[in-house]
């Protein structure tokens, strides 16, 4: 079993996550020896915040609105 850690944001679709949330997810995934983190956002994520995901990779994932949407989606026909 492993430990995933969730981190969701409400932000406009104007303004797009940037690196430090990422990083900040990143320290807290490591301080709590977790499996992994998943970050969800409404919005979409900068260049430099897919940047330290890339780095990252087997470690964080990212979420933007758009797939927010597909999950939500897809668990949706999961409940019909």
């Amino acid at each position: 079993l492993g430990l995933t850690l969730i981190e969701c944001t409400r932000y406009s679709q104007g303004n797009p996550v940037g690196v430090e949330l990422v990083r900040g997810l990143h320290s807290v995934v490591e301080t709590a020896n977790a499996t992994s983190g998943l970050l969800v956002t409404t919005s979409y994520f900068t260049k430099g915040a897919r940047a330290l995901q890339e780095t990252y990779k087997h470690r964080l994932d990212l979420a933007d609105f758009n797939r927010l949407q597909g999950m939500l989606k897809s668990y949706k026909g999961q409940l019909l």
